[in-house]
């Protein structure tokens, strides 16, 4: 009896851990985004969308949002360079840590940048698109170049 008594607790134990673990869901997806307190803060937008079924949509809602691409340059010296996109291309300069905000665009990117002086710090590029990095490259080497597409 006390072993039937024990089997019964034990399985009303395993029900209650798994009712329990269906009930609570964890976003996986924003353990990807960038969390860098040093880096520029990117706010997370969110689209929402109410569904009519009288009134059907003829194109997938995919295809026309585009994400949020920010192009983040970090040296400790002085660095210059250019980034390109489908609005075109911009000269870029600065030293530390900087972001460029292209907005919400689509197609291809392009960054290159110099570093100003012949130090030994890295030199790093990153391409994020609505905060996930799609791209990035670096370099030591004094007055480096780098460049990076997505």
């Amino acid at each position: 009896m006390k072993m039937s008594t024990n089997i019964c607790i034990f399985l009303v134990l395993i029900c209650f851990v798994l009712v329990a673990s269906g009930c609570t869901s964890s976003d996986s997806s924003s353990s990807d985004r960038m969390n860098d307190s040093s880096s520029p803060s990117t706010s997370d937008s969110s689209v929402s969308s109410s569904s009519d079924d009288s009134s059907p949509s003829t194109s997938s809602p995919s295809s026309s949002i585009k994400p949020r691409v920010l192009v983040i340059v970090d040296y400790l010296g002085k660095w210059s360079g250019s980034i390109s996109s489908e609005s075109g291309t911009r000269s870029i300069e600065g030293s530390g840590k900087k972001s460029f905000d292209l907005g919400n665009i689509g197609g291809h990117v392009t960054a290159n940048v110099q570093k100003k002086d012949g130090g030994s710090d890295i030199l790093a590029i990153f391409i994020t698109k609505d905060g996930d990095i799609v791209a990035s490259q670096k370099t030591s080497a004094g007055y480096g170049v780098v460049q990076v597409s997505s």
